[in-house]
């Protein structure tokens, strides 16, 4: 063990609980940078608050805790907190389209993904509106009568966004990263071919903090 570093490298969630309760499964730790002879480990700071290594198979990358906090401090006092879906949903979800879900949007679902009541009420960012996906190319361009254009979007890709139908956004599977590229599409937004938005978490904070801008003028604080 050694002293609490003040520099934070990222956050992991726990796969594994630990003995002691020193670790609590799915709960997100800090991990502090680790020696050159630590390979295969991290530094976490677990329940106990100080620092410990732990094989690093047993944690997954944090990919939401940016916009968790944001929500936690923006939208939370006016909405509460989310409503997740379960693990044994999100498998099903998988196995329903064939293909292995990206983490960062599996720790999504975990997280909001029966948030129906939530700060994306009125568009479809669900658990519910994935069963739909995982499509090919031409299918969603038929569906939904779209043209794109001269862009060519991959042969399967996930719509994990909806908005009344004319405002869609999605991944590409199978998947080419944890956290991965979204492109969104919007006719009547002055789009002619859809455009690359960053990633997935990126895409997630810029939907919160505009909702989190509305908050104020139609829903009261929570006491």
């Amino acid at each position: 063990m050694r002293s609490v570093s003040k520099k934070r490298l990222y956050h992991a969630l726990c796969t594994c609980k630990g003995s002691d309760d020193d670790l609590e499964l799915r709960k997100a730790y800090v991990v502090l940078p680790a020696a050159e002879n630590e390979a295969g480990f991290l530094r976490v700071v677990d329940e106990s608050g100080e620092d410990y290594l732990y094989p690093a198979e047993h944690f997954l990358m944090d990919y939401l805790s940016e916009a968790k906090q944001f929500h936690r401090a923006a939208i939370e006092p006016y909405k509460g907190p989310p409503v997740g879906a379960t693990e044994a949903e999100v498998a099903a979800l998988e196995q329903e389209i064939d293909f292995a879900l990206p983490e960062a949007y599996r720790q999504y679902l975990l997280w909001m993904g029966r948030d129906y009541n939530g700060c994306f009420v009125g568009s479809d960012w669900f658990l519910q509106n994935g069963y739909n996906n995982g499509m090919k190319s031409n299918d969603l361009q038929d569906l939904h009568g779209l043209d794109f254009g001269q862009f060519t979007p991959p042969e399967h890709f996930f719509v994990f966004f909806m908005h009344q139908g004319y405002i869609l956004a999605w991944f590409s599977l199978p998947k080419d990263s944890e956290d991965p590229l979204v492109y969104c599409f919007g006719e009547g937004q002055g789009m002619t071919v859809p455009k690359l938005q960053g990633s997935f978490t990126q895409f997630l904070l810029t939907e919160l903090k505009g909702v989190a801008s509305l908050m104020p003028r139609l829903y009261e604080r929570r006491k």
